[in-house]
């Protein structure tokens, strides 16, 4: 059967991801991806519905050492194991279980994540965000017995699309869905001639190959 201290293990992990939840909403949240700058978590326009979402959930979710029984105001002769230790039991969360699974978490990066979220550090590596919240679908779907589990990952799963593969806010787009550059979306890639052939940039000299010394397979004749 589970123990206390397997217990308070758990109610430590739900406590973190509510705290990370709330932190991915704050503005001096930021991602890094490799050598570029950093960007916020979320766009400028979800920011304040996040946050005002966040607090709505956070009323809806227990204090889980005080729902464990755990914390010093819990009545005497309160003792929570008896109550949710079985739950443990079932979902696998005690023994070489629960050790194997906040192993993975560790490994995915929870210790980095959670001083992230604890303003211990300014920015957090993208990918090391993105493979925390995924390994913790896996801990939040089979704890779905334990009140307010269900609303935490639902919440974490929208965030974690919002966060995406290319930047929290990434650039701002107009109601076209266009990006708000002042281009028409079909912007050619530097270098490129309205009919798809290839100019010099810049500074850059260009000569036409003769047909012998073309590559098997080239597409005209201007080399940049």
């Amino acid at each position: 059967m589970a123990t206390r201290e397997e217990l308070r293990q758990v109610s430590r992990l739900l406590s973190e991801v509510k705290l990370l939840l709330r932190h991915c909403g704050e503005e001096e949240a930021r991602l890094s991806d490799g050598e570029e700058a950093e960007a916020i978590v979320l766009p400028e326009d979800l920011r304040g519905p996040y946050r005002e979402a966040v607090a709505q959930l956070l009323e809806l979710v227990p204090d889980y050492d005080a729902l464990f029984g755990l914390d010093a105001t819990a009545p005497t002769g309160h003792d929570g194991l008896d109550r949710w230790g079985p739950v443990l039991d079932n979902a696998g969360w005690s023994g070489p279980l629960l050790r194997f699974k906040l192993a993975v978490l560790r490994r995915a990066g929870r210790e980095p994540v959670i001083g992230w979220a604890r303003r211990l550090r300014r920015a957090i590596p993208r990918r090391l965000l993105k493979a925390f919240l995924a390994a913790l679908n896996a801990a939040l779907g089979s704890l779905g017995a334990i009140p307010g589990v269900d609303l935490l990952r639902e919440f974490k799963e929208f965030l974690e699309r919002m966060i995406g593969d290319e930047g929290g806010a990434g650039p701002a787009q107009d109601d076209s869905g266009n990006d708000n550059d002042g281009g028409d979306g079909t912007d050619l890639a530097d270098g490129a001639d309205d009919d798809g052939s290839v100019s010099a940039p810049a500074g850059r000299k260009q000569y036409k190959l003769p047909p012998e010394e073309r590559p098997p397979g080239t597409i005209g004749d201007t080399v940049v």
